[in-house]
């Protein structure tokens, strides 16, 4: 179905958003 797709966009964006600010907050200085 695609809601199941789209659901499942969203989800995957959202770990990559959340473990990008994880790497930033991590990294001295920020990343990017």
């Amino acid at each position: 179905m695609i809601l199941a797709r789209i659901a499942r966009a969203l989800k995957d964006q959202n770990w990559l958003a959340v473990g990008h600010s994880l790497v930033a907050r991590a990294l001295p200085g920020g990343a990017g």
